[in-house]
């Protein structure tokens, strides 16, 4: 065989393996809504953690400022 022929050859028997792909080919099963949202999940989570730690932090750099400002008031 020559590299021409094994070069259509992969070309030809390309598509039928990229079907197997969970990208490309999701099938007729009902899995492209369970991959739509394993997606949707897996970007929502990090995000919503990522905002609970940015509003815990608010909190407490808010609690430690009246607190401060509570103390200060104490002292004059």
């Amino acid at each position: 065989m020559n590299l021409k022929t094994i070069f259509i050859l992969t070309f030809l028997t390309l598509p039928q393996s990229l079907l197997a792909c969970a990208v490309c080919g999701f099938g007729e099963d009902g899995s492209r809504m369970v991959y739509m949202a394993t997606t949707i999940l897996m970007t929502l989570v990090p995000l919503a953690m990522l905002a609970g730690v940015g509003i815990f932090v608010r909190k407490k750099i808010k609690q430690l400022n009246d607190a401060d400002a509570s103390s200060t008031n104490t002292q004059e």
